[in-house]
């Protein structure tokens, strides 16, 4: 499950429960792409509710970080 809040005109949270793997990979990157596209300075992911991720959604995260990274923009994770 995800939840998206905006925190401050400057800072998106996206709280992620559950497994973070094969069925939920492909919404999870819509989820991204919707924070990117909101274009607030700090987006905050909060995995502590994660019960399992894998190497794909991994690679997601990174790319994810690298696309804010080129807005000059930051990603903080909590809860790993």
């Amino acid at each position: 499950m995800f939840m998206r809040k905006v925190l401050s005109r400057d800072e998106s949270l996206l709280e992620v429960q559950g497994a973070l793997s094969g069925e939920t990979a492909a919404e999870f990157q819509q989820h991204m792409q919707a924070l990117v596209e909101e274009g607030r300075a700090r987006v905050t992911l909060n995995l502590s509710g994660v019960t399992t991720i894998n190497s794909s959604s991994i690679w997601k995260i990174l790319l994810f970080n690298k696309k804010l990274a080129e807005q000059g923009r930051t990603l903080q994770i909590r809860g790993c």
